[in-house]
């Protein structure tokens, strides 16, 4: 006998985030983030086509101060979507951060740089791949609530200037909720547009849209 259907989901990440100097009441010398987010499924049926997800981003980033609150940085971000027909978008570039808002209860960075872009499409028709000069202009947003809980927001939007049709935009919405020391709850969610993806299946979407509820355990830092 088989299951009349057979569904496997996998979920996972990791976010780091080093500052020096690591206190926040003296002004940042220098910060590195590191990041990775997957998210994997197939959901199988007899005598039906099988459904998969299959969404993947990694990023690096670091910042170098020359005034309290403006940066150069450089970047890197790598995307797989499934759903997208995307098999690996890369981006290397640098730019200008400022910090605009740095409170107790909350920051806000905005930043823009410019970038190469490499799209690669799976099943790809000719003409699909590109290579793009473009940019990323960012918002970034934490904001500290009542009972320790934490939202976190980024926005993002990258032009292409070579094709101005070959933009994406994403948003990025999470809320920490605290339960037992370092350990905590998060809940949110993960949209992403890709304008111009080649149609080369029916399921082929230029929206993908994630809602997300993990837990999230907070490192120590290490001792000096």
């Amino acid at each position: 006998m088989e299951a009349t259907q057979n569904t496997y989901t996998f979920n996972g990440g990791f976010a780091l985030v080093r500052v020096t100097p690591p206190v926040g009441w003296l002004n940042p010398n220098d910060r590195t983030l590191l990041g990775l987010q997957g998210s994997y499924g197939k959901i199988t049926e007899p005598g039906t086509p099988t459904e998969k997800t299959a969404i993947y981003h990694a990023y690096g980033e670091r910042d170098e101060y020359f005034l309290p609150r403006i940066y150069a940085l450089g970047q890197v971000a790598f995307d797989h979507n499934f759903s997208q027909s995307l098999d690996l978008q890369q981006v290397y570039g640098g730019g200008l951060g400022w910090t605009i808002a740095k409170q107790p209860k909350q920051t806000l960075d905005l930043k823009a740089t410019l970038q190469y872009e490499r799209q690669s499409f799976l099943d790809a028709t000719p003409g699909s791949n590109q290579s793009l000069i473009g940019s990323t202009f960012a918002a970034s947003y934490m904001r500290k609530l009542p009972k320790g809980m934490v939202f976190n927001q980024l926005l993002g939007y990258l032009p292409a200037w070579n094709n101005m049709h070959a933009y994406s935009v994403n948003e990025t919405d999470m809320l920490i909720l605290p339960v037992y020391k370092r350990l905590s709850l998060s809940v949110g969610t993960v949209d992403t547009y890709l304008n111009d993806p080649p149609v080369t299946t029916p399921s082929t979407k230029p929206n993908s849209f994630q809602f997300i509820f993990g837990a999230t355990y907070t490192l120590p830092l290490p001792d000096k």
